[in-house]
């Protein structure tokens, strides 16, 4: 995860030394998610090249992406890694579907 280190999750992220992720899609009528929880086992200065730009083109397009990264002052940015320990999972799409009545 990347945060600025004084942002309140940034401060959060620190006292709390873990954290939890939640990925879902609410298409009806499949809804599915997948959440993964555990401690923080490193810290580090996120990089332009390796962290951020690579993310903001995912988001944005390369374009975008560029201009966002050229845009932002964001020398405080800290990259928090987990070691997951919880994972939870549901993906209605794998049950049988009900008969409609």
């Amino acid at each position: 995860m990347i945060t600025g280190k004084d942002s309140e999750k940034g401060r959060a992220l620190g006292a709390a030394g873990r954290f939890a992720l939640c990925a879902q899609s609410e298409a009806p009528p499949l809804y599915r998610y997948v959440s993964v929880e555990g401690p923080i086992t490193s810290v580090r200065p996120a990089r332009i090249e390796e962290d951020r730009r690579p993310m903001a083109h995912r988001y944005f397009g390369p374009a975008l992406g560029d201009r966002y990264i050229e845009s932002s002052d964001d020398a405080n940015s800290l990259v928090f890694t987990m070691r997951p320990e919880r994972w939870r999972t549901v993906d209605y799409r794998k049950h049988p579907q009900r008969p409609s009545t």
